[in-house]
């Protein structure tokens, strides 16, 4: 699409994938700021992808080492929304199971999300 001179193309499976996982994310316990912030967080990465995979288009090897490069990114950006909602679930949105804060740090995850 790029070569015919597209230059913002509108991806409508991706979009609704997106707008499923957020979606989903809600229903597991996310915000839905949050959770829209993740899908963005996502969106972003992925066109991110699409256009280092264009700059190298005829070079295999660039592409595979994008590729790598990439997974490698996206598979550290899951474990961390995982191991956050894991901590949601478990502690509720702000450190107790109704959400709410108490002052005591004994309340606190663990661990918190680099975002």
């Amino acid at each position: 699409m790029r070569q015919a001179g597209v230059e913002k193309p509108e991806r409508e499976t991706f979009e609704g994938a997106l707008k499923t996982g957020r979606l989903a994310l809600e229903s597991l316990g996310l915000g839905p700021y949050e959770a829209r912030e993740r899908a963005d967080v996502f969106r972003r990465f992925n066109i991110q992808m699409v256009e280092e995979m264009a700059m190298v288009e005829n070079d295999t090897k660039a592409r595979a080492a994008v590729y790598k490069r990439t997974s490698a990114m996206l598979s550290e950006i899951i474990t961390e929304d995982r191991e956050h909602l894991s901590l949601i679930q478990r502690h509720g949105w702000q450190g107790t199971e109704e959400g709410k804060h108490t002052g005591n740090m004994a309340d606190e995850p663990e661990t918190k999300p680099s975002s």
